[in-house]
């Protein structure tokens, strides 16, 4: 029995059919050097191009008809390869799906990166209003309490600045890797995601460190004042 041949175009799977046929198809155009084939001789789905047994000698004889492809269901497991793949894409490509899935959040990453970056300029102003009011509006509150507070204030806007910066670079990851679909676009945005997580991570472990120090001299003192008297 003749080896039997399928192959990959638009995301579907079409054969069996012979040799022959599959030649020339790729000869014709029909099939393009980049779409997968695969037969029993072939240990996973390789492009057409670099498929020996189907290239076409320097003077072929005339082409076979070129049948209309209809879709067939995959093989039985006995033809199926080592391990397929459920939908195939050219080399070089994200998915269309994978592309989807991050567009839908890219919104949202946006709307919560500009939400931050209006909520740091309001700790800004926060600051200059507090040191421009004069004495007289601030009540009994001196200069230095009002220096420690626009200090505060500060320290926590600095400390959002790379989560808002994480997720302003996210989503515009997301916004160049649907416009070329190129891998590269897709790690960038994978890694400034990363990024994001990691800091929120650290900052909250610093900050539950910081609470737990502030608790437990809280109840030293307390403990102190108690027993003290």
């Amino acid at each position: 029995m003749a080896t039997q041949w399928y192959y990959a175009q638009n995301n579907q799977q079409f054969g069996p059919i012979p040799a022959e046929q599959l030649r020339s198809m790729l000869s014709t155009g029909a099939l393009r050097p980049s779409d997968l084939v695969w037969s029993e001789s072939l240990p996973a789905w390789t492009p057409a191009g670099q498929v020996s047994a189907l290239q076409v000698a320097p003077n072929p004889p005339a082409p076979a008809p070129v049948y209309a492809p209809q879709p067939a269901p995959k093989p039985s497991p006995n033809y199926a390869p080592a391990a397929p793949s459920p939908v195939y894409h050219h080399p070089g490509e994200v998915s269309e799906e994978v592309v989807g899935i991050l567009k839908s959040t890219k919104p949202w990453v946006r709307f919560l990166s500009v939400l931050g970056f209006l909520g740091l300029a309001l700790l800004v102003v926060g600051c200059i209003a507090i040191l421009a009011v004069p004495m007289g509006q601030m009540g009994s509150m001196t200069l230095g309490p009002r220096i420690a507070a626009s200090f505060a204030y500060l320290l926590m806007g600095l400390l959002q600045l790379p989560a808002v910066l994480f997720l302003s670079r996210y989503a515009s990851r997301i916004a160049r890797l649907a416009t070329s679909g190129d891998p590269n676009d897709l790690e960038d945005a994978l890694r400034a995601q990363k990024s994001f997580w990691k800091y929120v991570g650290i900052l909250t472990l610093v900050m539950m460190i910081l609470y737990l120090i502030a608790i437990v001299g809280v109840l030293v003192f307390a403990g102190a004042a108690i027993f003290g008297r």
